[in-house]
């Protein structure tokens, strides 16, 4: 009863006993009214927002994880006081919700294929430091670098984190006991094509002086081993030293870069559900609704009898069509079997 008397104090309402008796009514009536417009609700002509919200509510779209556009309900007490239709109000606020996310996703798509003209789809690209990097200065310096320098090089960026989270969680990963085989595992989900290991850095202890960065990067598609590099950038002050760090992380994505542009952007079926399939990548890496990909079985590679080194890598044979239903998560997308067969594992590519 108190808590009542204070909610009507600071809305400057009488306190006496008819208004308190009026505010329950109202109240109460509001609460009769929202259960009734449950009941009624036809789950029939339930919509994909709704669905994705009732049914599965941990697959939001990676657009309103990202720019914070999950609506939060809230329950209007002003509204209900004014005598206003609940039921009508929920529903606009769910037809907003709804048009807010397809202009989300439309303008996502439209804005990763406008450059060229024609659909392209973005590699993934993670990140991971090695057990003994150092100084964590640096780490930290990359790490807010990355980002940027991510999207200038049109990959789309797997934090450190999610991808250890990753490691983490896997029941066996003492078998993960190479950077080849943690590659070949992450390209499955999350679906990082290559994986950035970052292997440590040096400041300079005087100035002017170098800053140097190594690092070296494995395909997780093909399980390709790239050597050993080391890049250097002169500082004259410390202030630069962040700078010289992102412009060191910038040349290492040239690189990869450099790799990437040899091969067709490609991503991975990592879940079948009957007709019902699971790709790594989605919106961010350029997907749309409705577009169509050709299914490739995994290709192999080949390697030198004599010394045991890779000598090439064969892709596989097209064995399938898949159409694309919508995207959720982070960057991943739910597809369609439209031809053909398509099993966990496949490759998919643009047609």
């Amino acid at each position: 009863m108190k808590f009542f008397v204070d909610v009507l104090r600071r809305m400057q309402i009488g306190c006496s006993r008819t208004g308190l008796i009026v505010f329950v009514g109202f109240l109460w009536f509001g609460t009769l009214s929202a259960l009734a417009a449950a009941d009624d609700f036809d789950f029939n002509k339930i919509s994909a927002a709704q669905e994705r919200q009732i049914l599965h509510p941990y697959l939001v779209s990676a657009d309103d994880y990202r720019e914070s556009q999950v609506e939060q309900r809230s329950f209007n007490l002003n509204e209900l006081l004014r005598g206003d239709d609940v039921a009508a109000g929920a529903t606009r606020q769910q037809d907003d919700y709804e048009r807010r996310l397809l202009q989300l996703e439309q303008r996502v798509g439209q804005g990763f294929n406008s450059a060229g003209g024609h659909d392209v789809l973005r590699s993934k690209v993670g990140i991971l430091f090695a057990a003994g990097f150092a100084p964590a200065l640096s780490a930290e310096a990359l790490l807010r670098t990355a980002p940027t320098v991510m999207a200038g090089q049109g990959f789309v960026y797997l934090e450190p984190a999610q991808l250890q989270t990753v490691l983490n969680n896997f029941r066996y990963r003492q078998a993960l006991n190479n950077p080849q085989v943690i590659a070949s595992f992450l390209s499955e989900y999350p679906g990082s094509r290559y994986l950035l290991f970052l292997e440590g850095s040096r400041l300079p202890q005087f100035l002017p002086g170098l800053v140097e960065l190594s690092f070296f990067v494995v395909d997780g598609y093909t399980g390709s081993r790239y050597p050993l590099q080391h890049l250097r950038e002169g500082v004259t002050a410390a202030w630069q030293i962040e700078q010289a760090l992102g412009r060191c992380l910038y040349n290492a994505l040239a690189f990869v870069k450099t790799i990437s542009s040899r091969v067709k952007p490609q991503g991975k079926i990592f879940l079948t559900q009957g007709r019902m399939l699971y790709l790594n990548i989605g919106c961010l890496s350029g997907l749309k609704p409705g577009q169509e990909l050709e299914v490739l079985a995994p290709g192999r590679m080949i390697t030198d009898p004599r010394t045991g080194l890779p000598a090439g890598f064969i892709a596989g044979s097209p064995r399938g069509r898949i159409r694309v239903v919508k995207g959720f998560g982070y960057d991943l997308a739910e597809a369609q079997l439209v031809a053909g067969q398509a099993m966990m594992g496949d490759l998919v590519e643009l047609r």
